[in-house]
């Protein structure tokens, strides 16, 4: 008895057209092969798939429809179930179509035995042709992604054109297959030559081939520029001009695919002005005709647009190199011309320095022809000084560099240069010298102030000129011309310097002569004086004694008034000559300085009185020992006190103040009411000055006074100053101590000593109206 699935299994095999109806009708295609590889059975799907006829293809081995790139891997399953290391297998392969086309399928293989031992191949096959054109196209469009990048990135870390280019000529053959890339640039007439190339065979090299296209020139080089793209798949039977056919044909191509390579104008790759053509990037098929996929001319416009960015960088890098060398020459230029503006800068500078510091014309000019003959490296240099009345000039200092020294000859000037170097104008210019021969010559005129910024004018300006001289073939440059005129002003200043110290210092020595003839006639004059006047004070001695009448009084007053006079000017010119010829030695003393004051101020106050003045003293409040010439500090302080009482208005006051502190003695004397001129107060210690218009007691006065006071001061070693201004004139002296111990006050009541307090000062006040 049999179980269902035994009933089910005899039921089949009683039914074998059930078999045939399901191999026939499968979606898949379906075949049978022997173990030879022979096709045995097909279906109908097999046949739509494949293009054949059920008839050709009984009559066709599996081979014959495999794609010959797949044959080696479906043999090597095959020789793997012969040796039952398998039972079947599944691939992807190809099969090609009657019409050619390529099929992709999903294959899937299995052996089966018959009972009479037939070993026969069962195939069942899928079309994942569209599938695997999608694989296709997304591996192209990752490829080109690639590409792209690689190029980019090429770009962004290299400037080096060549390899660029090299790299994608080469990566555009790979992926357009086809037998030769190139890259054409332009020149500026339009003709062109093959810069870069890849190819598949040597043959086929174009590399450095200039070529001159008629047809490209008048025709398309504006359409290319705006972007067009070309795409030729046969030249025989393409719509294009003979001219053009002929130039390709003459190349080898059968089909080119051709694309611009543009720049942007400006150099950001944004100017609003249309892009530079600068070349073709151009795919050649040569052996035969070639069908353009859609996608390659946009993918050769991309690549042409990578290249182009890059030949723009490269453009830039290359300008920006170019600037950067232009810079650096610029910077080297600059460098040297700012040492040589240093070194020219020290070359005036010592010279201005020799200038400031000697007054000697020989060794300044000697200066500064040598050192401007080292400095130049000058043939000669030379300062020559004009002769405008014989129109000759003699080289008064020279220094010899390459050429031999002249020595202090005398030479002709032509009148023509004379003239444009009185105009102030440097010469610059090639001559021939009458010693020399040939040379070239720069003359910068020196010229002579009459007073500070006014150049005299007429013959008398024009001293000489500053002579430089090269070889013939050597030039000066505009910085040494500037430099040289500028040593030819300083050399101007040192001899208008020098000459003037010369002048002053004759005319300082011929008034030390007058000086010295007038303290001589003044010295002579004094002593010669006194006899006379001791012999008049005896005389008037006497007629005192004997008596006058009443009538006689008043002109013996006078008599004895001028005597007096006489006496005191003879006095002050002695006193003053000898404190001017050092021949006054100091009596150094110690003394009590409020007791001196007290001994000295009475007439003089008595004398403020008369002429209704108000004198006010500011005295020492304690006693207080001082050291110095007691003799010179009374002259000083009668001089100071005779002054004011006789150049002070009535009702007008006068100040004394006298204090002793650390740093010596200290008078002022002040007067109110009278201020010396301006004009007249630089000049009030000199001999014999006066202000007469000041002088309201009308007492007259020799004009020695002051000077006596000046020179008395600088013999103590002390400090003499005058301050006239808002109605009042000061005088303030100021006296070191000159003994051998400090400032000692006499002894206090409590028996100690103590320095006076400059502050504790009594007033005594003598008014009289």
């Amino acid at each position: 008895m049999q179980n269902p699935q035994q009933k089910r299994q005899h039921s089949l095999h009683d039914q074998p057209d059930l078999f045939q109806n399901l191999f026939e009708q499968a979606p898949v295609g379906m075949a049978v092969t022997d173990a030879a590889g022979q096709i045995v059975k097909v279906n109908e799907s097999f046949c739509q798939l494949t293009g054949y006829t059920e008839a050709e293809l009984l009559s066709m081995n599996y081979a014959d429809l495999t794609h010959p790139e797949d044959l080696r891997q479906e043999a090597i399953y095959v020789e793997e179930i012969r040796a039952g290391r398998r039972r079947g297998y599944r691939m992807e392969k190809r099969y090609i179509r009657k019409s050619g086309e390529i099929l992709w399928v999903d294959l899937s293989s299995f052996v089966a035995e018959t009972p009479d031992k037939q070993i026969y191949g069962i195939a069942s096959i899928v079309d994942i042709t569209e599938r695997k054109r999608a694989q296709e196209q997304a591996q192209l469009q990752l490829h080109q992604a690639r590409l792209l990048n690689r190029i980019a990135q090429g770009i962004r870390q290299s400037l080096q054109v060549e390899s660029i280019l090299g790299f994608a000529v080469e990566e555009v053959r790979r992926l357009l297959d086809v037998e030769r890339v190139v890259i054409y640039r332009f020149f500026p007439n339009w003709v062109g030559e093959i810069a870069m190339q890849s190819v598949s065979r040597p043959e086929l090299s174009l590399l450095g081939l200039v070529i001159e296209d008629q047809c490209f020139v008048s025709q398309w080089h504006q359409a290319y520029q705006q972007g067009r793209i070309s795409a030729i798949e046969d030249i025989d039977t393409a719509p294009i001009q003979p001219c053009h056919r002929e130039l390709l044909a003459g190349l080898g191509v059968r089909a080119n695919l051709v694309v611009p390579i543009l720049q942007a104008a400006g150099p950001d790759g944004k100017d609003s002005e249309p892009a530079r053509l600068w070349g073709l990037l151009i795919a050649h098929q040569c052996s035969a005709p070639k069908q353009w996929d859609p996608w390659m001319p946009d993918f050769l416009r991309q690549i042409a647009d990578q290249l182009g960015l890059a030949l723009q960088q490269a453009e830039l890098f290359e300008q920006l190199q170019a600037a950067n060398a232009e810079l650096r020459y610029q910077v080297e230029v600059r460098n040297a011309e700012l040492a040589q503006r240093v070194r020219y800068e020290q070359l005036l500078r010592l010279i201005g320095d020799k200038v400031r510091s000697s007054l000697d014309e020989q060794e300044i000019l000697a200066t500064v022809v040598r050192e401007l003959t080292q400095a130049f490296q000058l043939g000669a240099c030379g300062v020559a000084l004009i002769h405008p009345e014989t129109q000759t000039y003699t080289l008064a200092y020279e220094a010899a560099g390459s050429l031999p020294p002249l020595g202090k000859v005398t030479l002709p000037l032509d009148p023509v240069l004379l003239r444009q170097l009185r105009q102030g104008q440097t010469l610059y210019l090639s001559t021939d010298h009458p010693l020399r021969g040939r040379c070239t010559l720069l003359a910068c005129p020196l010229v002579v102030e009459e007073q500070e910024g006014q150049l005299v004018s007429g013959t008398g300006s024009l001293l000489g000129f500053l002579k430089l001289v090269r070889l013939p073939q050597e030039g000066f440059t505009e910085a040494e011309i500037h430099f040289a005129e500028q040593v030819a002003t300083q050399c101007s200043i040192a001899i208008r310097q020098a000459r003037l110290y010369q002048e002053t210092q004759a005319q300082l020595q011929q008034l030390q002569q007058l000086n010295e003839l007038k303290e001589e006639f003044l010295s002579m004059v004094s002593h010669e004086l006194r006899t006379p006047l001791t012999s008049m004070k005896m005389a008037l001695k006497m007629l005192e004694v004997r008596g006058l009448s009443e009538a006689q009084i008043p002109y013996f007053n006078i008599l004895k008034q001028e005597w007096q006079k006489e006496l005191d000017l003879v006095n002050d010119l002695l006193d003053l000559q000898r404190l001017e010829a050092g021949s006054r030695s100091l009596e150094i003393a110690r003394f009590e300085v409020r007791e001196w004051l007290e001994k000295l101020l009475p007439p003089f106050a008595l004398r403020f009185q008369e002429r209704q003045l108000t004198f006010i003293s500011y005295l020492p409040s304690e006693p207080i020992l001082f050291n110095t010439d007691v003799g010179l500090l009374t002259r000083i302080l009668s001089e100071l006190l005779a002054n004011a009482a006789k150049y002070t208005p009535a009702g007008q006051q006068v100040h004394l103040e006298v204090a002793v502190d650390s740093s010596g003695l200290h008078l002022q004397v002040t007067n109110t009411g009278v201020e010396i001129p301006a004009e007249h107060l630089p000049r009030i210690f000199e001999k014999f000055h006066r202000i007469p218009h000041l002088d309201y007691a009308h007492q007259g006065g020799t004009g020695l006074g002051l000077p006596l006071v000046k020179k008395a001061v600088e013999l103590l070693q002390g400090i003499l100053q005058v301050e006239s201004g808002e109605n009042r004139t000061l005088f303030a002296v100021s006296l070191p101590d000159l003994g051998s111990s400090a400032l000692t006050p006499s002894p206090s009541p409590s028996g100690r000593g103590e320095l006076d307090d400059p502050g504790q000062r009594c007033r005594s006040n003598s008014r009289h109206g």
